[in-house]
């Protein structure tokens, strides 16, 4: 799934910014949200 247009023009830090208050949001259970180099995010099992 892609979020921005192939230019690129949006800030590059928008998605930063909204994981880190969800990591923020959710606590101890942040952990569990991974960061996929490449790829995005994931949940750990």
């Amino acid at each position: 799934m892609r979020f921005w247009g192939a230019d690129g023009t949006q800030g590059s830090k928008t998605l930063d910014i909204h994981v880190a208050n969800l990591r923020g949001k959710l606590g101890s259970a942040s952990r569990r949200l991974e960061t996929v180099r490449g790829i995005g995010f994931g949940w750990a099992r």
